[in-house]
């Protein structure tokens, strides 16, 4: 839910978004990664990624 959204929302409801919104910080812990990340190949590590330049740009939309 987008923020404006939730003001529309307040606004015709009178309330604030406290009085919608419940915390649940239970749940945000266990969204959390766990500390033990995937080990990367080791190509992976010192790949440099450089973009590449098109050669014409694309037409207008018409």
């Amino acid at each position: 839910m987008r923020l404006d959204d939730l003001d529309v929302i307040c606004a015709v409801l009178r309330c604030s978004p406290a009085d919608l919104l419940i915390c649940e910080p239970e749940k945000v812990a266990a969204r959390k990664p766990t500390k033990a990340a995937p080990a990367l190949p080791a190509a992976a590590v010192g790949a440099v990624v450089t973009p590449q330049r098109r050669r014409r740009r694309s037409a207008p939309p018409a």
